[in-house]
Order: structure tokens, then sequence, then C-alpha cells
């Protein structure tokens, strides 16, 4: 049996570091109601979300699980990510340090529109804690009567806003 080539980065896709993670995404999901309904801010938090899931190391995706006491390390960790405030203010410069809230709300909307869940979420109080995210399939359905956010994939500050809220129907509160 042949080997498969390893795939060679295109000149106009990379700078060819060996480190030079991607984030790819299919046209279903570019084409699809719930990505066209997030702003242009929320659709790069995505990309820099969906790059982690290379990019990440698996010993710094372990150390996530282990400040959440009880909480037990899946054996396949690559779909989980975090983000932190730093790489999203310093390192990408998509939001201000003055107004983190943005940053929260678009967070929120990748959880409503489905394309995230929150797994374990930092507590108010033990703030260098970093919650930890996954990716998910609900966005095929967003905007259906099948579509329905659990109060488990939510932040806690989600929890408490949306405590009544159903979210079938593409309702979305802004």
């Amino acid at each position: 049996m042949q080997k498969r080539k390893k795939y060679q980065k295109k000149p106009f896709e990379s700078v060819g570091n060996k480190s030079d993670t991607s984030a790819n995404i299919y046209m279903s999901m570019l084409m699809s109601p719930a990505w066209m309904d997030l702003t242009p801010r929320q659709q790069v938090l995505y990309l820099y979300a969906k790059s982690r899931f290379y990019g990440q190391r698996t010993a710094d995706k372990k150390a996530l699980f282990n400040q959440f006491e009880g909480l037990e390390t899946p054996k396949y960790i690559d779909p989980f990510f975090s983000l932190s405030v730093w790489e999203v203010t310093e390192q990408l410069k998509i939001y201000s340090k003055s107004n983190l809230m943005t940053f929260y709300r678009d967070l929120e909307q990748l959880i409503l529109h489905g394309f995230i869940k929150c797994v374990a979420c930092q507590s108010s109080n033990r703030p260098k804690k970093r919650s930890i995210y996954t990716y998910s399939d609900k966005w095929q359905l967003w905007g259906t009567e099948s579509f329905n956010i659990e109060p488990a994939e939510m932040t806690r500050a989600m929890i408490k806003k949306y405590s009544n809220t159903n979210f079938s129907n593409s309702s979305t509160a802004e």
C-alpha cells in the first residue's frame, strides 16, 4: 500500500512554518443561514477558534481539564479548545481590553447559533481558570423546529440570562 503524501502548503495559504495551522471550513457552513446571520467579527472569532482544532497542543488541552475538579479528561481531546482574553486582544487584536463585553457577546452568539458549546465555564471568583469549549454541529439545524440549545451547552452568564428561553426557531436574543 502506498503511503499518502503529506499535504504541502501553498504559498498563498501560509508562510510555510511547520507550526502553522489551518482553520478549514466547508462551503455548506459558509452558505448556511446560521453563518450568514453572524457578524463579520463573530465569523473571524469562529475561524480563530477553529484553528485551535489543530493548533492547540494536547498537553495544553489536558491542563484545561485539570483545572476543573471532577471534570474527566476525554480520550479524544482534539475538539476541545479555550480562548483567552490575551489572545483576542493582544495577539489577534479583534477586541479591545476596554470592551471585553463584545468578546463575550460574540462567544455567546457562536453558542446561540450552534457553532460551539461551553463544556466547562470559568467561575467569576476564579478568573485564572479558562473556559473549555468544543465544536458543535447544531448550526446545521439553526432556524428549524429541531434547533435547541441546552443549558449544559451555555456559559454560566448565559444560563442566568436565558433561563426561561426556548432557542428553537432561531430565536437568538442579542
